[in-house]
């Protein structure tokens, strides 16, 4: 079997981005481009990180186009301190429904040191 698998969507610039332009930054203008990308790989299988527009964007859209998603968020997200936020950023994890069946899932909370982090995955 051979599937195509895309990941990563870049933060909204209160993590430093020293070299990204600040209107690169700016959520009306990445969602289209990020949204491009998605359209332009066609991926069976796609990763997400520090997902904060699951609910308003990702999901309904995704749907749309036969994606079937799971959302985990952060337990204290930093996105809860932004004025005008849109909830707790995590994991997303979209899949083609014509191509695979959800069996199974876990949401995970990692750790380090056996001490539990900000940090949170799908499997």
């Amino acid at each position: 079997m051979q599937w195509n698998i895309l990941a990563q969507v870049l933060g909204e610039g209160k993590d430093n981005f020293v070299q990204c332009p600040v209107e690169a930054l700016k959520w009306k203008e990445r969602k289209c481009l990020i949204l491009e990308e998605i359209l332009a790989y066609q991926p069976d299988i796609l990763c997400l990180q520090e997902v904060n527009h699951y609910f308003d964007t990702f999901q309904p859209l995704l749907s749309r186009l036969g994606y079937q998603g799971t959302f985990f968020p952060k337990p204290w997200s930093p996105c809860l301190d932004v004025e005008h936020n849109n909830g707790s950023d995590g994991c997303a994890l979209f899949f083609l429904q014509n191509r695979f069946k959800l069996v199974n899932s876990a949401n995970i909370r990692l750790t380090a040191m056996t001490l539990k982090t900000n940090q949170v995955a799908i499997a």
